[in-house]
C-alpha cells in the first residue's frame, strides 16, 4: 500500500477496479470533488452522508447500512483504510 498526501488543488486518478481510501489526517475539514463512471456513482456520497446523520458511526447498524450502500453501487469495502 502506498499513501499519497495531496495538497489543497492537488488532482489524484485511480482507475477502476483498484482498491483505494480516503483518509483525512488532520483535524481540518477535507472536502473533495469526486468524478466516477458509470454516472450516479456520486449518488453514493449523499447515500453515505444520510446514513451518517441518522446512526451513530461504529455501532452495527451503522455498518449495516453502510454495507447496503455499497452493495447498491455495486462497490465493496474492503476494511477500514489503514493508518500510516
Amino acid at each position: 500500500m502506498e499513501w499519497h498526501d495531496l495538497s489543497p488543488g492537488a488532482l489524484a486518478v485511480v482507475p477502476r477496479g483498484t482498491p483505494h481510501a480516503l483518509w483525512n489526517r488532520t483535524k481540518q475539514a477535507v472536502r473533495f470533488l469526486n468524478s466516477g463512471n458509470p454516472a450516479g456513482f456520486e449518488r453514493f456520497f449523499a447515500d453515505s452522508e444520510t446514513i451518517s446523520r441518522h446512526f451513530r458511526y461504529g455501532i452495527p447498524d451503522f455498518f449495516a447500512e453502510v454495507m447496503k450502500v455499497y452493495k447498491k453501487y455495486d462497490t465493496e469495502m474492503l476494511g477500514p483504510a489503514p493508518r500510516g
